[in-house]
């Protein structure tokens, strides 16, 4: 059996946009004639692909097979007709969808992926900054091609690249004075807890604000809002903030995931690359003796 072209492209602009509506505008045709092709993919293949409810979208186990599929077929496509036109030689090409937790997206992917944005301008970026508990649904279910999070992660389908780590030290501000209250993204961000246990200091009756991404946290200790546990390689060259004690760290580490393909394209060997190159010029190293 061969899928028909129509069928798949209407499926994957479905999974990718997670919307009939905008999948249909982007393919120009109507909602009707989406959802059609659709059921006669799900009709061919005896399988259920998409489950729509009130929250939106949702792929089964099948669907995100399928997706899968689509999204190699994709980036080979774009790299064989590249190469095809230009050489040995040719420009990488496709979308790049990373996400990770706001320490690391700014100042390790970014500049890590910048020189290639540069050279190869048919290579297209779209970043994500979300909490750590948020990254791995989205792996699963295809919205993002590569996550980082701060622990090794084993899933049948799903390779990790180990980074190294992040040293996560307390700051006050240098000239302010400031209230014993500490600065963390929302409640269920624990990362000062640790680091206070780490200290031997009691946790129970800790004052804290919310402050959303660690930026803002930064910021609200440099305005004398509190105390905040952050990485030390956003903090050692601020002058408007002092490490409170220097010497003791809680080391979080920092890995690369992202779903295992048969086939590996220039693209996506250049970016992981570019990204261990980048983190061994920021991050601490993982000592595993």
């Amino acid at each position: 059996m061969k899928i028909s072209s129509a069928q798949l492209e209407a499926f994957y602009a479905v999974a990718r946009l997670r919307s009939f509506t905008k999948a249909a505008i982007h393919l120009h045709i109507t909602q009707s004639a989406l959802s059609q092709r659709i059921l006669n993919l799900e009709s061919e293949l005896t399988a259920t692909l998409l489950i729509r409810d009130r929250s939106g979208i949702e792929l089964t186990s099948t669907g995100l097979d399928l997706l899968k599929y689509c999204q190699l077929q994709d980036s080979l496509e774009n790299e064989l007709l590249d190469k095809l036109r230009s050489g040995p030689s040719a420009a990488l090409a496709g979308m790049v969808r990373v996400a990770g937790f706001s320490s690391i997206m700014r100042s390790v992917v970014t500049p890590a992926l910048a020189p290639l944005l540069k050279n190869h301008q048919k290579l297209q970026l779209q970043t994500q900054t979300r909490e750590v508990r948020e990254l791995l649904p989205i792996l699963r279910s295809g919205e993002a091609d590569y996550v980082l999070l701060d622990r090794h992660v084993e899933r049948e389908g799903i390779e990790s690249v180990e980074l190294g780590f992040e040293k996560y030290v307390l700051v006050a501000p240098k000239f302010a004075k400031h209230p014993e209250i500490y600065l963390d993204h929302d409640e269920l961000d624990e990362t000062t807890l640790r680091y206070l246990k780490l200290a031997g200091k009691p946790t129970e009756k800790i004052l804290r604000h919310y402050l959303d991404d660690i930026y803002g946290i930064i910021e609200g200790v440099e305005l004398g809002l509190g105390m905040a546990v952050v990485p030390k390689h956003l903090a050692k060259n601020n002058p408007r903030l002092r490490i409170e004690a220097p010497k003791l760290w809680l080391e979080i580490p920092v890995v690369l995931h992202f779903q295992r393909q048969p086939f590996t394209t220039r693209a996506h060997s250049a970016i992981v690359e570019a990204v261990v190159s980048e983190a061994k010029q920021r991050l601490g190293k993982i000592d595993r003796r």
